[in-house]
């Protein structure tokens, strides 16, 4: 196999193994308390 063939080879197999990755974890949808912190407003407070 020559170098292009072999990076090639290695770049799908890379790219395969960082979908299985991300599809098979659970950081797709962030824990609650893994937002904003609890001390700043979701909505921008209107002065009154």
């Amino acid at each position: 196999m020559n170098r292009t063939l072999t990076l090639i080879v290695g770049g799908v197999i890379f790219a395969a193994a960082l979908a299985a990755a991300v599809l098979f974890s659970d950081r797709g949808t962030p824990d609650p308390t893994e937002g904003a912190p609890a001390n700043v407003p979701a909505a921008p407070v209107t002065p009154q």
